[in-house]
């Protein structure tokens, strides 16, 4: 884990290039775009302006692990 402070896209978009990372997985709360044009979006910013590929996970998506749960989603496991 680790502790950035300042601008969290520009953070991470930093991060990922100090650390010459292949991609960035970063979840999105789906906002909308009237709220996304007053409260920002770190996730379309992050995807916008990184040199890495980019994929914005949902919430409600099954990839989003929870690890209160006792076994990974069925989607999941493929990747492990």
């Amino acid at each position: 884990m680790v502790a950035l402070q300042g601008d969290p896209a520009e953070r991470i978009i930093e991060f990922a290039r100090e650390k010459s990372v292949d991609m960035i997985v970063i979840g999105s709360r789906g906002l909308g775009p009237v709220k996304g044009l007053f409260l920002g979006s770190v996730s379309t910013k992050v995807c916008h302006l990184a040199d890495c590929t980019c994929v914005t996970v949902k919430e409600t998506s099954p990839l989003c692990y929870d690890p209160r749960l006792t076994s990974y989603p069925e989607q999941l496991s493929p990747l492990l």
